[in-house]
C-alpha cells in the first residue's frame, strides 16, 4: 500500500510509506496523489523482476493460476484478466468459449485453447470467492 506518484494506461508507480517506490503493472490508470492498497505477484525471471497489482486477492490467484498454464506467461495473463476480468475468463473456461479468450490482446488461438484444456477441471473447484453456476 502507498500513495500513486505516477500512472498511466499500464503501469503506476506508488510511495510507499517507507519512502520506497514501486512500478506495479496496472489494469487501469490510477489517480495520482490518492493513498492505494494493491494485492502484488512479485514475477522474478532471469533479467527481470515484474509487479503486477490487482484490486482483490481472487484476481491475483486467478493470476497465478494462469501463468501456471504451459505456455502462458505474465504478460498474457494479465491482459486476460486486465481486458476480461476473472468472472468472464471463468466463464469461457466453463463452457469451452476459446474465442471469449482469444478477444484479450496477445492470446492467440492455440494459447486460448490450452487455458480451456489445462484449467476446465480447476475453475469447478475454484475458492476464490464466487461460483461458476
Amino acid at each position: 500500500s502507498g500513495t500513486v506518484v505516477y500512472s498511466d494506461s499500464q503501469k503506476s508507480i506508488i510511495l510507499t510509506a517507507q519512502g520506497v517506490g514501486y512500478e506495479v503493472s496496472t489494469a487501469t490508470p490510477m489517480v495520482p496523489n490518492k493513498d492505494v492498497a494493491l494485492f502484488i505477484s512479485h514475477i522474478i525471471r532471469e533479467n527481470a523482476q515484474d509487479l503486477y497489482g490487482f484490486d482483490s486477492a481472487e484476481d491475483k490467484k486467478f493470476f497465478e493460476m494462469l501463468i501456471d498454464v504451459n505456455g502462458i506467461g505474465p504478460t498474457s495473463a494479465f491482459s486476460l484478466i486486465s481486458h476480461l476480468g476473472v468472472n468472464q475468463i471463468v466463464s469461457a473456461i466453463t463452457f469451452e468459449n476459446a474465442d471469449v479468450l482469444k478477444s484479450a490482446p496477445g492470446v492467440g488461438k492455440k494459447s486460448a485453447e490450452q487455458i480451456v484444456l489445462s484449467l476446465k477441471d480447476k475453475v469447478t473447484k475454484l475458492e476464490i470467492g464466487f461460483t461458476t453456476k
